[in-house]
């Protein structure tokens, strides 16, 4: 653009008095960093004022509609120029509103306006150019109610430009080149009947941001702007609070806990209503007053006491079949039962239909003649050598052994069979259950069933002499048995 010359000496600006947005002046950032800590704590204090002074019970759904308004604008020269001055422009702004409630007393509102501003500059008195702006405007802004009648906007505002047309006394030039083609600003505005149909409103944007474009020799240039108009909502409505409800009838309660005095048969003690307002520490359903053992949970068969356990066994008498004899609870409250009276119980009698004695588990004794003959008998079992063939002078012991088990029914044998070290382990191990096996089937050749006889090998796990002598290993190798009865 070339340069305006107006009649104040040598003074020239640019055909809009614009320039490029420089903030490397100091004392301007410090201007603007102020200006934003009042901002701040002006929203503080407003918003600590109308908190406490809201009342609405009311709920608000989202809301909107289109508004019209009158602008009234110039710009804010920072430097000043001697003769020069920026003079108020009229201007319109029709536009569309939407606002987002987040409780009773505050709100969100986002405009979209056609804004047309700007400003016209006088030099030595003499108005000399006339600066039209058209921006799209976005307005979004808190807005704090203050009761039903009065609200405060705060917040900020972006401008998006549209067109700029510089108008002298003699010309009309479109110049957005000029211009940055963005602008920012804070707001602050006050509305009357904010809820309403129609809303009268009045708000103050402050620029923060420099619009010039091209004009570095320019002074820093900023716009503000005074718009007052109205708001009128298409959609949105008030939901109305629920009323509260009546104050209660002032009873009497003594203690608390929320049973009337009236009905109350423990008015000094808390208790609960299904007990008449009585306590009831043992939790039994039989309130203290009531209850013979108040601290330990009965029934109220037996007035609050739990069910008696006469002989103490921990069946209480109403289960227990043997109520004054001690017992267990799986034969309910009965001693394990003894069949044959000996004195050891049935669960570890192994012969409880016997009478016998605890040595035996309950067994009869075994007659010492008889473990002595079965003893003999085992130590005259002969095998051949290496061998699990039983020999002809094993026979008469074993056939004595017969005789006894022929004799009574009651007796079983276990057979061990048992090997010297000499070879590997696994086949002493195998001979020596051979050996006892072989034993077992003569028994059962003679008559003997064998569900009474059982045989084992134990190799060479069980020496009774040292194994390193010949004598030694003529001991451990033998056959054992043992009569038993159970």
């Amino acid at each position: 653009m070339g340069m305006l010359k107006l009649p104040l000496g040598m003074l020239s600006i640019p055909s809009t008095l614009l320039g490029t947005a420089l903030y490397s002046s100091q004392n301007t950032r410090t201007k603007i960093t102020c200006m934003k800590r009042n901002l701040c704590l002006t929203v503080a204090l407003l918003l600590t004022a109308t908190l406490s002074f809201a009342q609405e019970k009311d709920r608000y759904t989202v809301s909107g509609g289109v508004l019209g308004a009158a602008n009234y604008s110039k710009f804010r020269l920072e430097d000043n120029l001697p003769g020069v001055e920026s003079k108020f422009k009229w201007g319109y702004a029709p536009g569309v509103w939407v606002n987002f409630p987040m409780g009773n007393v505050l709100s969100l509102e986002a405009q979209a306006q056609y804004s047309r501003i700007g400003s016209e500059i006088e030099t030595a008195g003499i108005k000399t150019l006339n600066q039209e702006l058209t921006y799209l405007s976005v307005p979004l802004f808190f807005k704090i109610h203050a009761g039903k009648y009065l609200a405060f906007d705060l917040g900020g505002q972006a401008d998006f430009l549209l067109s700029a047309k510089n108008k002298t006394t003699s010309t009309t030039v479109d110049n957005e080149d000029d211009f940055e083609h963005n602008s920012l600003g804070v707001l602050g505005g006050v509305e009357i009947f904010p809820r309403g149909r129609v809303t009268i409103y009045g708000k103050y944007v402050h620029g923060l941001k420099q619009i010039g474009e091209n004009a570095s020799s320019a002074p820093d240039t900023y716009n503000q702007q005074i718009q007052a108009g109205l708001k009128f909502k298409l959609f949105g409505k008030r939901i109305p609070g629920t009323p509260p409800p009546p104050p209660a009838p002032v009873v009497m309660d003594r203690d608390g806990d929320g049973v009337e005095d009236a009905n109350d048969r423990c008015p000094d003690v808390a208790g609960s209503a299904s007990l008449q307002g009585c306590p009831d520490k043992d939790g039994d359903g039989i309130a203290d007053i009531d209850d013979k053992c108040p601290d330990v949970a009965g029934t109220a068969k037996y007035n609050g006491c739990p069910v008696p356990d006469t002989d103490g066994d921990g069946v209480n008498d109403e289960e227990d079949k043997c109520p004054t004899v001690k017992g267990v609870a799986r034969y309910q409250g009965c001693p394990i039962p003894d069949q044959d009276g000996d004195g050891v119980n049935d669960e570890e009698d192994k012969c409880p239909t016997r009478a016998g004695v605890a040595s035996n588990q309950g067994c009869p004794v075994i007659a010492k003649e008889v473990i002595e003959k079965v003893n003999f008998a085992a130590r005259n079992v002969f095998f051949a050598t290496g061998s699990y063939k039983l020999l002809a002078k094993s026979n008469q012991s074993l056939d004595g052994v017969v005789s006894l088990l022929k004799a009574d029914e009651s007796l079983m044998i276990d057979i061990d069979g048992h090997t010297d070290a000499q070879g590997s382990d696994e086949s002493n191990q195998v001979l020596s259950d051979n050996r006892a096996g072989a034993v077992k089937n003569y028994l059962v050749s003679k008559g003997i069933d064998a569900s009474r006889l059982k045989s084992t090998g134990f190799g060479e796990t069980k020496p009774v002499a040292d194994n390193n002598t010949a004598a030694g290993r003529a001991k451990n190798r033998r056959t054992e048995m043992l009569v038993r009865n159970y």
